[in-house]
């Protein structure tokens, strides 16, 4: 570029470079360089504070730029060509600004360069929005690494044809290829799809496709490394100017949701089944309270007649009727069992006693087919159950062991101590207490118990024995003893090769002794008595029957037929009632529990005995009163009411000293 031009005065040149455009002029010859107004704002400097020398500049640009700076412009002078360069230039108040220079070479008629002139552009804030552009961009990746699953968006041309662009890094732990090798292969992803779920999947994509609708769907892959995973994915389509669709998708591994899905499903399945057992156990015992009483009538009238001259024939019928009743009692017991709601007397036993006089009934109804097998433990502890329903449960277990071994087996009952921790995972599942307990092992080599009936097994009126073979309540019955006794019922089962039925009984952990049954303390009980009974009962048959009972054993009965006719009756005068025997749930305002409240406040010697049809009745009430002598389960017979009202009657007249 030639040019001729004298320096002049300032003014002159600074009207010649412009003053609102960041322009330069560099004389080579006197090294003098003159910058445009615009040029020194953006540099933040003055004419006042400016040298005007190419040594000045060149202090100022950023030590990295320095030489790369000077190469460039060396190398612009040598060729004739203008040169272009970014680099860094000192503020005058001391940050670095990014600059682009722009500059040529200007020769004179001999070809000789004689100065240079440019132009300087500010690039700040293009740098500036870089960076941002750059720190969004890191921040998007970070985030879209650290999401779980991938996010990537999926292109689908107006022709037809599909390509992915920006996968996250997420898609190794989904499909277990890269973004790059996904990006450069989209169909990796679609291979991998399980054939049954793959129809539904490309049909969704194109319904949304064809509404622009919001896209969700639910499928399954097998990875490369054999793996079956279940995916959900979510996107938004949207159009682009060339005709194109494009989804911003999220694609997200929901093993592990899909995993505590069926866990809580399965809790709900639980849940239901718990709710059932509740619903069946409630009108197992509403049954079993309306039944009780009027077997108690019943058995209490029958056992009057006995007491009275009959033939030979009618005294067969009237055992016949006691013998039915008390049967009776025992279904009712049964039918409670399984809800949880029998009541139960425990006591202490020797397992190892129980099992041997159970050899003795049970070889009578085992075919010689099967080997009868015991194994007792020396030095037993004592436990502590209902012998009557520990003994029934045995009998339940070995009678389907039985019928599980059609063509022999061996059948083995086996005794054991155990002790389990607080910690022991059967401890925490089955929610009962650590401690010492008493095993009572019934096992057998027969069919065995298909997986899925295990849990069913437990279950009232369930049976796979035909409509003829049993009732379905056996098994229930054994479970809700033993969780009734503050112990477990565990099965284990192997098709094919025989089925194991632990009954686990609390126990103190002390050698067991022997000793009489409770139910040999009550046959010896006596049949006769004295004293005054106030019996409150609303059942105007089970109160006619107790009226003639206690006063055909000696006993004086005051009748009344509810708790608030009692309390009007006899609430302030009743020095001479011994004992009062009262149901427990009754019409009127006062209930048994109330009225023997009541009662023994005013009259501290009265003695109180429970009776009622309902097992929750008894358990649930009188647990607080210091004079409640005992608590009965209808139907009673008269043996035990007649020994437990003396007993009452000793008591209250003792305290009377």
């Amino acid at each position: 570029m030639n040019i001729g031009m004298e320096w002049g005065d300032p003014a002159k040149a600074i009207d010649v470079l412009g003053k609102h455009v960041p322009m330069w002029r560099w004389q080579l010859t006197s090294d003098r360089l003159q910058l445009s107004d615009h040029l020194l704002e953006v540099l933040g400097l003055t004419r006042e504070t400016y040298f005007p020398s190419i040594d000045t500049i060149a202090t100022m640009i950023h030590p990295d730029d320095a030489a790369d700076y000077r190469q460039q412009v060396e190398t612009s002078l040598a060729s004739g060509i203008p040169y272009r360069f970014r680099y860094r230039v000192r503020h005058a108040d001391g940050h670095y600004i990014p600059l682009l220079s722009q500059g040529t070479a200007v020769y004179d008629a001999d070809g000789i360069a004689i100065e240079m002139i440019g132009i300087i552009t500010d690039l700040s804030e293009e740098v500036e929005a870089s960076e941002k552009l750059a720190n969004r961009q890191q921040t998007f990746q970070a985030l879209s690494d650290n999401v779980p699953g991938a996010l990537f968006q999926y292109h689908v041309t107006p022709h037809g044809v599909s390509y992915i662009e920006h996968m996250s890094s997420g898609s190794k732990d989904i499909w277990e290829f890269t973004p790059e090798e996904i990006e450069k292969n989209p169909s990796l992803i679609w291979e991998l799809v399980i054939d049954d779920d793959l129809a539904d999947l490309q049909q969704s994509g194109l319904l949304s496709a064809e509404k622009m609708q919001y896209w969700t769907h639910s499928w399954r892959i097998r990875t490369p490394s054999g793996k079956i995973k279940p995916l959900e994915g979510r996107a938004m389509p949207r159009y682009l100017e060339d005709g194109s669709i494009v989804w911003y998708v999220m694609v997200v591994d929901v093993s592990e949701e899909q995993a505590l899905r069926e866990e809580i499903l399965k809790h709900q399945e639980i849940l239901a089944q718990v709710q059932k057992m509740d619903a069946i156990g409630r009108i197992a015992g509403g049954i079993a309270h309306d039944f009780n009483n009027l077997l108690a009538i019943v058995l209490g009238n029958a056992q009057l007649l006995e007491l009275q001259d009959v033939d030979p024939e009618d005294a067969q019928c009237l055992d016949a009727i006691v013998t039915a009743c008390i049967r009776g009692g025992e279904l009712t017991r049964r039918l409670l069992s399984f809800a949880r709601k029998s009541r139960l007397e425990p006591e202490f036993l020797n397992a190892n006693e129980v099992v041997a006089q159970l050899n003795i009934l049970i070889s009578r109804i085992i075919p010689e087919s099967i080997l009868i097998e015991t194994k007792t433990q020396p030095g037993l502890w004592q436990s502590y159950a209902d012998k009557n329903f520990l003994e029934n449960s045995l009998l339940n277990l070995c009678i389907n062991a039985r019928d599980a071994m059609v063509e022999g087996g061996r059948l083995t009952i086996e005794t054991r101590n155990v002790h389990l921790a607080e910690n022991d995972p059967v401890v925490i599942s089955e929610g009962i207490s650590g401690g010492d307990y008493v095993v009572i092992t019934v096992s057998d080599t027969g069919v065995g118990i298909p997986p899925q009936n295990i849990v069913k097994v437990i279950e009232p009126f369930f049976s796979t024995k035909g409509p003829d073979m049993g009732t379905g309540l056996g098994l229930a019955m054994v479970h809700g003893f033993a969780r009734q006794s503050a112990g477990m019922l565990l099965i284990d089962s192997v098709m094919g090769q025989g089925t194991k039925i632990s009954i686990f009984l609390p126990s103190s952990g002390e050698p067991a002794e022997g000793g009489n049954s409770l139910q040999e303390r009550k046959d010896g009980a006596q049949m006769e008595g004295s004293g005054t009974v106030l019996v409150v009962e609303d059942e105007p048959g089970i109160l006619s029957m107790l009226e003639k009972m206690l006063t055909s054993a000696g006993f004086k009965a005051l009748l009344c037929p509810t708790a608030d006719a009692a309390y009007e009756k006899f609430g302030q005068d009743a020095d001479e009632i011994d004992v009062m025997l009262s149901d427990v749930v009754m019409p009127g305002k006062l209930q048994g529990m109330t009225l023997a409240a009541k009662m023994t406040e005013t009259y501290p010697n009265l003695r109180v005995v429970f009776m009622s049809g309902y097992a929750n009745d008894i358990d649930l009430n009188g647990q607080t009163l210091t004079n409640v002598v005992g608590h009965l389960m209808k139907p009673v017979s008269r043996a035990m009411l007649v020994d437990i009202l003396n007993k009452a009657v000793a008591e209250a007249r003792t305290s009377k000293i």
